[in-house]
């Protein structure tokens, strides 16, 4: 994984549980060809998986700051996504789930009644 390099997007997150930290870094490889909502959705997907329920997400953070919040905390890791395993995923449906529960939440005038 080659954290340098302009193509390259970041985003920091903090999750609860902890486990040893609340805190871990994401990596996009050519992160210019996601668009904010597939940032999250993929965050979303890989945090699901850990058990782990989203505090707060920064998207499209500095190398620098990943680093400096990396820094203050010896247990935070990095997370590595690149744009054609991110493809991967979404054609074989592993964003469904996600994508499902996300419409269901979205409250409109035709579902209060």
């Amino acid at each position: 994984m080659k954290k340098t390099g302009k193509r390259n997007h970041y985003a920091i997150v903090t999750f609860f549980p902890e486990r040893m930290t609340g805190t871990t870094l994401f990596i996009f490889e050519d992160g210019r060809y996601f668009t904010d909502d597939e940032l999250e959705e993929y965050i979303l997907w890989y945090m699901t998986h850990q058990k782990l329920f989203i505090d707060n997400i920064k998207l499209r953070v500095t190398l620098e700051e990943c680093e400096e919040v990396k820094n203050k905390d010896a247990y935070i890791g990095w997370n590595y996504c690149s744009w054609g395993w991110f493809k991967h995923l979404r054609t074989t449906g592993a964003f469904y789930h996600n994508s499902k529960k996300i419409k269901e939440d979205i409250v409109t005038p035709s579902s209060t009644h």
